[in-house]
């Protein structure tokens, strides 16, 4: 079997804002949120605040991610509102 490389290592993942959540139609949601992030990514720590846009679809009555974008972070909490 061959080893297996990590190069992501998830610490912490919480949404800290939402800015918009809206339902397109009954069974489609839009969600654009603040995450708060920290991880490692190739050894390298990282505390991140990325903007996330999100589009959910329901689907025989659970809610799945059907699109996701993540835009980078800025770790800076001063300069959002």
């Amino acid at each position: 079997m061959p080893s297996m490389i990590v190069f992501v290592v998830q610490e912490k993942a919480a949404i800290t804002k939402i800015h918009r959540f809206e339902f397109l139609s009954e069974n489609i949601v839009m969600c654009i949120f603040t995450l708060g992030s920290k991880f490692t990514y190739k050894g390298t720590a990282n505390d991140d605040l990325p903007t996330v846009t999100s589009i959910f679809k329901k689907v025989n009555d659970v809610w799945k991610i059907h699109w996701m974008q993540r835009s980078t972070g800025n770790s800076d909490l001063s300069l959002w509102d």
